[in-house]
């Protein structure tokens, strides 16, 4: 009956520790402003100042279109060409962090 016991628990840890894995690192697609965590959302569609801020130390972050909020960005190389720029990113969220695969630029006026 022990031995039951303890596969039984074992088992249930495994399924446990497999769902908070998957949901950890979920993907997604954001569509938002690339700002910096000098200004936040407030200076994210202004590119001039938000690559003078980032150029001075400041971290690229993820502005979101549909509420303005903020995510920190783990991989800041993937976005260096598009600070303050209206862009879609896709990648993986963990705790507030995003791990952008892709950026593709909005295009305006549509």
């Amino acid at each position: 009956m022990k031995k039951l016991f303890t596969i039984i628990l074992l088992a249930l840890t495994l399924a446990f520790l497999a769902a908070s894995a998957t949901a950890a690192g979920k993907a997604t697609t954001v569509t938002g402003y690339v700002g910096d965590d000098k200004c936040g959302a407030h200076g994210a569609q202004k590119a001039d100042c938000v690559a003078k801020c980032v150029q001075g130390g400041a971290a690229p972050i993820m502005v979101s279109d549909k509420d303005q909020s903020v995510l920190k960005i783990d991989n800041p190389d993937a976005v260096k060409d598009h600070l303050g720029h209206h862009v879609t990113v896709t990648g993986t969220v963990d705790n507030g962090t995003i791990h952008i695969d892709s950026v593709t630029m909005v295009k305006e006026g549509k």
